[in-house]
């Protein structure tokens, strides 16, 4: 299964932004990684109820597949 994203869930007490970082660490081992909010918003299905927020990181590596979610990274391009 291929995705587009590192992503998790905000723990509590926790802010977006230092769940985004903390999700990068250990998801790909960036501790220095420098999210920037592109923008926030909520879903709703029969099935999911889902507050969330986008972040983009440019970051040109090494990365680390820390915790096992990841196995491989390919590189791609927007169209």
């Amino acid at each position: 299964m291929w995705d587009i994203c590192v992503g998790g869930v905000v723990a509590s007490g926790e802010t977006y932004d230092v769940a985004a970082g903390r999700e990068l660490a250990e998801e790909l081992g960036l501790d220095d990684a420098r999210p920037r909010l592109i923008g926030a918003g909520r879903y709703e299905d029969d099935d999911v109820r889902l507050i969330g927020r986008c972040y983009r990181v440019v970051h040109d590596g090494p990365f680390r597949f820390v915790d096992g979610e990841v196995a491989e990274i390919r590189h791609v391009t927007a169209s």
